[in-house]
């Protein structure tokens, strides 16, 4: 079985958002906020504060910044989203090889099924799992230990895409093999230890999965 992410892994949202987050920056000039993102990017909602927190110390309005920026992504996504490079020909090449394939994402389940919807994608997946049905968010392996208890597959017989340090470490904490197709963030030392590949694009798992 294979379980992939959804942002910045199967679509474009990750540069998206991250658009939006630097058009606020310009927009209200202050332009920390909008290299802030790269922080930010993976992480969950107690995290985004402690950074704003944390970087934005005397910046009163930081977090009507992060409001906007919602606001702003939210307005873009469904203009630009497209599938990343090579979704549609290794969802083919695992339909063709007979390998189950699910979804673990902590985006909510309403903005997940929209989005899958419209790059037309949503029904190749036979089950989802999203941010708003766990307890625990990524890094925690909640919502991977999830998928395997519901899909009846061991971790060693599962393998997970994903393009962040958060949602690696997940899938590490699950014992659950992963590849890592970095998207904003190139990957660290702790990323190299954890992945049993890195690849730039998913094109590349092609190659992978067929040996």
């Amino acid at each position: 079985m294979i379980i992939f992410d959804v942002d910045g892994t199967m679509l474009n949202t990750e540069f998206i958002w991250q658009k939006a987050w630097e058009y606020v920056a310009e927009k209200n000039g202050i332009e920390k906020f909008g290299k802030l993102f790269n922080k930010a990017v993976g992480t969950t909602g107690d995290a985004v504060t402690a950074l704003l927190n944390r970087e934005l110390p005397d910046v009163p309005n930081r977090f009507d910044l992060l409001d906007e920026a919602r606001i702003k992504g939210a307005e873009l996504i469904p203009q630009y989203i497209q599938i990343m490079p090579g979704l549609c020909e290794l969802l083919d090449c695992v339909d063709e090889m007979g390998i189950r394939k699910a979804v673990a994402t902590t985006t909510s389940r309403i903005n997940t099924e929209q989005r899958l919807a419209q790059v037309g994608i949503l029904n190749r997946f036979e089950y989802l799992i999203c941010g708003d049905e766990v307890s625990k968010r990524k890094p925690d392996p909640e919502i991977y230990n999830n998928v395997l208890k519901k899909m009846k597959i061991q971790p060693q017989n599962a393998l997970v895409i994903e393009d962040t340090k958060y949602g690696v470490l997940a899938a590490y904490n699950a014992g659950i093999h992963v590849i890592m197709v970095p998207s904003i963030n190139l990957p660290d030392h702790e990323d190299l230890d954890r992945c049993c590949a890195i690849t730039s694009s998913l094109n590349d798992i092609l190659y992978i999965i067929k040996d």
